[in-house]
């Protein structure tokens, strides 16, 4: 009796560890496997059929109910993208046989060929992560260049650094270099992984005209709120009262409602129109987008007053959303609107933008919305080029762990144009990459240099002489005591990797 009751156990427990090995072996390791059971079993007295069998209806059980499952979620799934997706009359047909499949790949094939955008995913907090940024982090955000021909070794420089963190208290600072973290070399297989450690020692090397300074810092990920404000300033230069702002997200709150970030940058414009404001830079370099509402908001305090109440963005959604918008008597525009706390589209004479690869989005909304009513400037480089909106799905069945984030929405402006799908070209090409980084909105920053040549119809002078050029990034490099190849550097520095 005994034995029997052993036999039982040990049956239902090898057929749990068959279901495991089975789905990590291969054929023929499995194989191996069963005579080895079938030598256990003899020995033991068990039959390796009544295992095999066990497993059997194990592994039937656990693909019945995967298959019931992703039913499920593709059914949900299918039913909001013929609602919500902007491009929903172009989804494949005969969709339901193909609802067993696992939903990613359900997902995927439902997108249309010029959807760069849209995603699925199953964890919820990597969605409030994109839209209010990670809850921990290093505090300084850098890019990577390789720094030899193989492009292997990498070296890191710091782009900015978020106000208020550990890291700005502790000095780093945009410009930083950093070529090792925990005593090891940078290089393209172990970046990621030493970039993720919860605390790391990171060598920082600053180059300042003929001096280079190494310093070992120790960094620790922290809880740091995502103020979108990353620099401001009042700049008097000659004639001229430049309002600057260096602004990475449209980005209302933290997620609380309180609406902190929004009344943030009411007040920074209402200082610039106390200070007289005669012409404003605005540093979307780093913006990826955000809430599209306060993207017009900004806009609203830029526009002139020809503007004011007009016209700001069309919506163009798919047909059946359209309708069924306009039934409910939904707008399907947005309007400027008057914000006299910060409005000074009244009094500045340029309206510069500084743009870059990551300039996106609901950053790009904002030059769309703003060209039929001013002539603005970019200096940078091309942006992104995302003229399209999305919109988060959550089910409202427990069972259903999907979260959807589809395009629903084509942007244009008061003239209907949205022609920005590779990007806007920028007035002045000015790579940031293939300088020295300097501090935000200083004379001899590239970008903001040229800006204010611009703004004082000064091509030739004073403003153009300060501006850090190829030569002194190359020369400084070279008096690193470390053994980088810097032309190849300088050649090869426009190959991000993030």
């Amino acid at each position: 009796m005994r034995r029997r009751i052993f036999c039982k156990v040990l049956r239902l427990n090898l057929s749990i560890l068959t279901i495991l090995i089975f789905n990590t072996m291969s054929m023929n390791k499995y194989i191996l496997y069963i005579a080895f059971m079938c030598l256990l079993s003899s020995f033991l007295g068990c039959s390796t059929d009544d295992a095999i069998k066990a497993y059997e209806e194990e592994k039937n059980i656990l693909d019945k109910d995967s298959i019931e499952l992703n039913v499920m979620a593709n059914k949900w799934i299918l039913r909001a993208m013929k609602l919500y997706y902007y491009w929903a009359d172009d989804i494949p047909q005969d969709m339901e046989s193909k609802y067993s499949i696992c939903p990613q790949e359900f997902y995927s094939i439902l997108l249309h060929r010029k959807d760069r955008f849209s995603w699925i995913s199953t964890d919820k907090a990597s969605n409030d992560e994109e839209i209010y940024g990670s809850s921990t982090n290093r505090g300084f955000e850098c890019v990577f260049f390789y720094a030899d021909s193989a492009q292997f070794d990498l070296v890191a420089e710091v782009i900015y650094t978020s106000p208020g963190s550990q890291a700005e208290t502790d000095g780093i600072k945009r410009g930083m270099f950093i070529k090792e973290i925990n005593g090891e070399r940078l290089n393209v297989s172990n970046y990621k992984e030493l970039l993720a450690a919860e605390k790391a020692c990171y060598q920082f090397i600053s180059v300042d005209d003929d001096i280079i300074e190494t310093r070992y810092i120790t960094v620790t990920r922290e809880a740091i709120p995502q103020n979108p404000i990353l620099a401001s300033k009042m700049l008097q230069y000659k004639d001229h009262n430049i309002g600057y702002v260096c602004y990475r997200q449209f980005l209302n709150d933290n997620g609380d409602g309180s609406e902190r970030y929004k009344n943030e940058l009411v007040k920074l414009f209402a200082y610039f129109r106390e200070q007289r404001a005669s012409d404003i830079v605005l540093d979307l370099r780093y913006n990826t987008g955000g809430d599209i509402n306060l993207s017009v908001l900004l806009g609203s305090m830029l526009v002139p007053e020809i503007g004011i109440k007009q016209e700001a963005l069309k919506i163009k959604y798919n047909e059946k959303l359209t309708n069924a918008y306009l039934s409910m008597g939904y707008e399907l525009s947005l309007n400027f609107m008057f914000n006299e706390e910060g409005y000074i589209g009244n009094m500045v004479n340029n309206i510069i933008i500084l743009t870059g690869h990551n300039t996106a989005s609901a950053s790009e909304d904002l030059i769309n919305m703003l060209l039929p009513y001013k002539k603005i400037v970019l200096i940078g480089t091309k942006t992104y080029g995302k003229n399209y909106g999305s919109q988060v799905i959550y089910s409202s069945n427990k069972d259903i762990k999907w979260v959807l984030q589809p395009i629903t929405m084509k942007i244009f402006n008061s003239e209907n144009l949205s022609d920005f799908d590779n990007g806007f070209l920028p007035d002045y090409e000015i790579d940031e990459t293939s300088f020295l980084m300097k501090e935000f909105g200083t004379i001899d920053e590239p970008l903001m240099s040229k800006a204010l040549e611009i703004i004082t119809n000064n091509n030739e002078g004073e403003v153009a002489r300060n501006r850090t050029d190829k030569n002194i990034y190359k020369n400084n490099l070279k008096r690193w005591k470390y053994s980088i190849n810097v032309d190849e550097l300088y050649s090869l520095k426009n190959k991000f990797i993030y």
